[in-house]
């Protein structure tokens, strides 16, 4: 039992001699504690094994044993009842009965002796297939609850843990990370954290609440977005439906049912914009851009405006979750400070701490361009509209021309920030982007926008 404990990580103090009891450290103080009633059998002298030894114990390890049976829980297992007699006497003239007894036998099948001593203790009898499926199960169930007692893991925590579970290849630890963060992100996305109708407000008044809550949305999906980004960076096929089933769940607020006004009612859908938007930025920066068609167009949510669902790139179309008049207002925006693309600019400073871990800025900036430009694509394509939402790339790249068979962009190589700035996985070379789309209605795909100065 002590080397068992003294293996992973856990050494206890063992008490098999009387004498070693003076020098023991408090029960409550020791990690674990063995306490070897009938001795050890590398001490010949310490040993009991005939009835005569085995009806009454040491005065000192007597009392030892009552003040275990009196301060903890018992759980008995692979135990008669029948012969320890000292054993027997010690645990009926227990008085206390403040914690419960279990006592696990194969099949529920108990002697006779055994059966009084647990009516006694007031126990219950857990019937088990062997010591071994018994202690195996525990164990697991234990891991379980103190898993969902844990409060929220930090950051750097959380982030650690998922890359180790991904680098060893555990699926299901992944998932439930992942889902159980999307759920405590969802759990505190309320309307009476996040109102969605001020009464009479200005213009300025619903500016400068749209600013404190699309702040307040940073901070609640914090630590899920990372979690998002590093996965689909580190991740692969077989994990990205973590990704895309956390997109969805976020992507679905529950409907509203008394009076709102529109900002606030779309900025609901900010926080999976977010992760959307960091989960692609990482697809792109791991040369991954393939995962963009099933991450923004093959996955859907339902919408206010649609009878059923419509994909993500539609229902999260930044112009459906950003007033651009409202939030050019935002106090953070002075007038000679706002942006040609607010939504961009936001975006782009809002998701630059989940990709922290596997990006610098120049990668950063290369990557986020880059998935800018590619999602305009996905919005010509698979949306209604045909418009693309035009992002801070078009300042430093001008108008451009896409063609599905030479990715340019100006008539030039389309490189932003140049791609040897983006990371890559070894052996995974950059394509070009227009092998990695699909294209529904034409052979060319025009994204034209108009060069703005500074």
């Amino acid at each position: 039992m002590e080397d068992a404990l003294t293996a992973v990580g856990v050494p206890p103090q063992v008490i098999a001699r009387p004498d070693a009891i003076a020098g023991m450290a408090p029960l409550q103080h020791a990690r674990a504690t063995v306490i070897k009633l009938h001795g050890d059998y590398l001490d010949v002298e310490a040993m009991r094994n005939t009835p005569t030894e085995l009806a009454a114990y040491d005065p000192a390890m007597q009392d030892l044993l009552a003040r275990v049976l009196d301060e903890y829980g018992l759980l008995v297992l692979g135990w008669s009842g029948e012969w320890d007699t000292a054993l027997v006497r010690a645990i009926q003239n227990c008085p206390s009965r403040r914690y419960p007894t279990y006592w696990a036998a194969y099949r529920g099948r108990i002697s006779p002796a055994a059966r009084t001593l647990l009516a006694g203790r007031r126990g219950y009898l857990i019937p088990t297939d062997g010591a071994d499926s018994f202690c195996t199960a525990l164990r697991d169930k234990v891991s379980v609850l103190s898993a969902m007692a844990d409060p929220p893991p930090t950051r750097a925590v959380a982030i650690a843990t998922l890359k180790r579970s991904l680098a060893a290849g555990r699926r299901i630890d992944a998932f439930d990370q992942v889902n159980l963060a999307t759920t405590r992100t969802i759990e505190r996305l309320t309307t009476e954290r996040y109102p969605v109708y001020l009464g009479g407000s200005t213009n300025d008044q619903l500016a400068a609440e749209l600013e404190r809550q699309l702040a307040d949305y940073d901070t609640d999906t914090d630590l899920l977005t990372a979690l998002a980004a590093t996965a689909t960076f580190h991740g692969g096929p077989g994990t990205d439906d973590l990704v895309l089933r956390s997109a969805r769940r976020l992507a679905e607020p529950p409907r509203m049912t008394t009076t709102y006004q529109e900002v606030l009612a779309d900025a609901r859908r900010y926080p999976a914009l977010r992760l959307v938007t960091a989960a692609g930025v990482a697809a792109v920066a791991a040369h991954r851009e393939e995962l963009l068609l099933p991450l923004l167009v093959q996955t859907s949510s339902s919408t206010l405006e649609l009878n059923g669902d419509a994909s993500l790139i539609w229902s999260l179309h930044p112009w459906r979750v950003f007033h651009t008049d409202i939030v050019l207002l935002m106090p953070q925006y002075q007038p000679g400070s706002q942006p040609r693309w607010p939504a961009s600019r936001y975006l782009r400073a809002s998701c630059r701490s989940a990709l922290a871990e596997f990006t610098d800025d120049r990668e950063y900036a290369a990557a986020f361009d880059r998935y800018e430009f590619l999602r305009g694509m996905l919005e010509i394509n698979y949306t209604t509209a045909a418009r693309a939402a035009l992002g801070e790339f078009v300042a430093r790249w001008g108008a451009c021309t896409f063609d599905a068979g030479k990715s340019t962009i100006s008539g030039r190589s389309y490189q932003p920030a140049a791609s040897a700035a983006t990371p890559s996985k070894p052996g995974r070379p950059m394509k070009p982007c227009a092998s990695r789309l699909r294209k529904r209605r034409s052979s060319e795909i025009r994204l034209v926008a108009v060069r703005t100065e500074g």
